[in-house]
């Protein structure tokens, strides 16, 4: 059984998961692991720039505007070629400047994520989600982050749940769905893992830690939790859904545990944006200067040239 305590209470008790997470001894022990080895990797050049191969550069904040999108999406595509530094994955920006973002990337391999889904409260209904996906990709969106039904799955309606998750599904084709989980305002274990077998069961091609506006983001304990639910879906399946860390990621330190306690998990020594993302916007920053120490002389910001507030993520 997976521990209850830290449990928010719902209407109606959630079912048991179908996977059941290893025993608490061994998901700290990984954790500690994952700690250890990232003092080590975080200085070799090989896994920063793993990390930033698998970065959605973010900007989610309410003051943002054109000119600031523009400006970030710029920064994206220049920044390999004036740096050497690897190309990103993806941005991650508002549904409204989606189109400015299709135009100033066009030609670049670099994705173009947006948030739909009544975000960041996660109150909508299957209609609003459909048409929501269905304008960011006229818009030019190829990837689509769904926010997590969170008041209709506290109040027990799982049904309603699923209809919003497959909605988006339907509506995305074979665009990549992300379903942020929101893992701080889950809480529990068995929250955790239930709300992940929804969106795996629906059809997601990533699970998503938090929408980076909640006031706990992610976490090693739910990073692990997931990394493990994931692996049990892909033995039982053969499909492999992705992994994206979001909420508080700032250093790379911290992106370097994630890395260690995802690659532990999943058995590889290598991750790939395909199945592996971070999500953040100070952290491509840090990440760019422990590759190059000579940014680190003369401040240069190669993903934030305005040296922008905020990090949404």
């Amino acid at each position: 059984m997976i521990e209850e305590s830290r449990q928010i209470p719902r209407l109606i008790p959630s079912p048991e998961p179908v996977f059941n997470p290893p025993p608490e001894s061994r998901l700290v022990v990984q954790e500690e692991r994952a700690v250890l080895r990232a003092v080590l990797d975080v200085n070799k050049d090989a896994i920063l720039e793993e990390l930033v191969r698998c970065l959605d550069l973010t900007r989610l904040e309410p003051t943002d505007t054109e000119y600031v999108i523009r400006s970030l999406c710029e920064s994206a595509k220049k920044a390999s070629a004036a740096w050497e530094l690897p190309s990103i994955a993806a941005v991650c920006i508002p549904p409204h400047f989606v189109s400015i973002a299709a135009e100033t990337l066009r030609n670049t391999n670099i994705g173009i994520a947006t948030v739909v889904g009544g975000f960041p409260a996660g109150a909508t209904n299957p209609t609003l989600v459909r048409a929501e996906i269905e304008q960011a990709l006229r818009d030019g969106a190829t990837e689509i982050d769904l926010m997590f039904p969170l008041p209709l799955y506290f109040a027990g309606k799982d049904r309603e749940v699923l209809e919003i998750l497959q909605a988006a599904r339907t509506a995305c084709g074979n665009r990549t769905l992300k379903v942020i989980l929101e893992t701080g305002s889950l809480k529990s274990d068995q929250n955790i893992v239930f709300a992940a077998e929804m969106a795996l069961a629906s059809g997601a091609d990533f699970l998503k830690t938090s929408s980076g506006k909640a006031p706990e983001g992610a976490s090693l304990r739910a990073v692990g939790l997931l990394a493990h639910t994931l692996q049990d879906f892909y033995e039982r399946t053969g499909k492999r859904v992705g992994i994206k860390i979001s909420g508080g990621v700032r250093t790379p330190e911290q992106a370097a545990r994630f890395r260690a306690l995802v690659s532990e998990v999943w058995h590889m020594n290598e991750l790939d944006p395909q199945f592996f993302r971070l999500g953040a916007s100070l952290l491509a920053d840090s990440l760019a200067r422990r590759l190059k120490p000579k940014l680190q002389k003369d401040d240069t910001s190669p993903f934030n040239p305005f040296k922008l507030n905020g990090d949404s993520y």
